[in-house]
């Protein structure tokens, strides 16, 4: 299987990889204080500094995603070759 098809897997599963995630208390609680922090933000530096440093996490968030979808794919080939592996001993 192709990194693209496998890419493509992981597209068609991130809603339920979503969902299921959602319920962790410890992300749950990493995104209540990140809103809180972008709160203080919006409230403190000036309107461009904002937009600068939104822009950056923007960026920042796309990096993270495709090393997510990296890791999925990597993952997700170790894993086969681990199953095919222990099936011919």
């Amino acid at each position: 299987m192709s990194s693209l098809n496998i890419e493509n897997l992981y597209d068609n599963m991130q809603e339920k990889i979503v969902q299921d995630i959602c319920e962790d208390d410890k992300l749950n609680s990493l995104w209540k204080e990140l809103n809180e922090l972008d709160e203080l933000l919006k409230n403190t530096i000036s309107k461009a500094d904002y937009n600068i440093f939104d822009d950056y996490l923007s960026k920042e968030a796309e990096l993270i995603d495709l090393e997510r979808r990296k890791a999925f794919t990597y993952g997700y080939k170790l894993s086969n070759k681990l199953m095919i592996d222990s099936l011919r001993e």
